[in-house]
């Protein structure tokens, strides 16, 4: 049996907007809050289950039904730029929902981009099949020659960004990234005028048009996007054994993804129309090809028609 990682969020209940804390105490299933450096402390935690429920959540009702479940602790973080003022003239529970929705964009994004550092493949990932809601994987390849002759690329990978509280924490992390210099990779979050939407914007450096270089391109990328999305995971101890806590549920579920990839299989969904990647734990005898029990059921009932 796999040993799924946990990590606790820490959410300071007194710096939080009135309407997640309603939200949060009307789907609160934790202990009562505790107090900490004079101020109401709740701990959540997290692991790969809440993770694979974000996953799951294909419909809007089940991405609804997830965010107001972590509203509150979406808003905690110590990243936060937000004045108090703009929290509370905030529609909580519809930007919690936005937030929500394009996190787990977010999440999809990295898992076909550790998809092609796994692929055999010695060009350019695509996504194949259908795709869950029309999906496009959002990477932008520039090719040219350089001056010795040689094909080189530069890639940047864009995501819409919606909900304002998610959009601060990327903004937070993209200046962490930023300042440690990975390469010479960049991100930004940005509006652009043309298309009217917020942006989260990773660029690489040169590489040459080798697949052992296109694989090192993926790699940066998913690496910065991982940075960006665990800007504030910090290590602590608690009666001498070591563990891992953060502010925000968005950080909290990007580890328990990434911790996942070391002990399971990704692969996408089978069934039509979705596309999704997903991955396969615990596997026995053969591999998974659906990556929920609905997606199975549908693909069967296809097949007997």
């Amino acid at each position: 049996m796999t040993d799924y990682p946990t990590i606790e969020v820490f959410s300071y209940l007194d710096d939080a907007p009135s309407q997640a804390i309603e939200l949060r105490r009307r789907t609160a299933k934790e202990n009562a809050p505790e107090r900490a450096f004079g101020q109401r402390l709740l701990r959540t935690s997290i692991c790969y289950a809440d993770m694979k429920e974000l996953e799951q959540a294909k419909t809007k009702k089940k991405l609804v039904r997830f965010a107001e479940r972590f509203s509150g602790e979406l808003y905690f973080g110590e990243c936060l730029t937000i004045n108090t003022a703009e929290k509370e003239s905030l529609d909580i529970k519809s930007d919690v929902t936005q937030s929500i929705a394009c996190f787990r964009n977010s999440i999809i994004t990295a898992m076909h981009l550790f998809m092609a550092l796994k692929s055999s493949s010695d060009s350019f990932y695509s996504v194949s099949g259908e795709g869950e809601g029309d999906y496009n994987f959002p990477t932008y390849i520039n090719t040219y020659f350089d001056q010795f002759g040689n094909e080189c690329f530069k890639a940047e990978l864009v995501l819409p960004i919606s909900g304002l509280v998610y959009r601060e924490y990327l903004r937070f992390g993209c200046q962490r990234a930023n300042s440690h210099e990975i390469g010479c990779t960049k991100c930004d979050v940005q509006f652009h005028e043309h298309t009217k939407e917020w942006v989260l914007t990773i660029a690489t450096g040169e590489y040459r048009y080798i697949p052992e270089e296109i694989k090192e391109c993926y790699a940066r990328l998913l690496d910065v996007l991982s940075e960006v999305h665990m800007n504030d995971i910090s290590t602590t101890t608690e009666f001498g054994i070591p563990r891992q806590k953060t502010n925000s549920i968005v950080s909290s579920l990007w580890y328990c993804m990434t911790a996942s990839f070391r002990s399971g299989r990704i692969a996408i969904c089978q069934a039509p129309k979705c596309g999704l990647p997903f991955i396969a734990q615990n596997e026995r005898g053969e591999p998974r090809l659906y990556c929920c029990s609905a997606c199975s059921k549908r693909a069967y009932r296809d097949r007997k028609l």
